[in-house]
């Protein structure tokens, strides 16, 4: 599907370098206005939303799983 592997390869890294570097400025920002508390309890609860979400996806598409084959 992809012919150009480098022309992939640098247009991943790049882009992941540049939403690393605003994530990164953003956060410095908000971190000296916000308590590292606050901003480590936020980010707890999105990984736990995530990780709900990903094993709903998972569970939801699994054959098998959805019509309690296995349970």
């Amino acid at each position: 599907k992809y012919q150009d592997l480098l022309v992939v390869t640098a247009g991943t890294t790049l882009g992941m370098m540049l939403t690393d570097g605003i994530a990164v400025l953003l956060g410095d920002r908000i971190a000296g206005r916000v308590q590292h508390r606050y901003i480590r309890l936020a980010a707890a609860i999105f990984f736990f939303l995530f990780g709900c979400a990903s094993l709903y996806e998972a569970y939801r598409l699994a054959p098998g799983l959805s019509r309690g084959l296995l349970f």
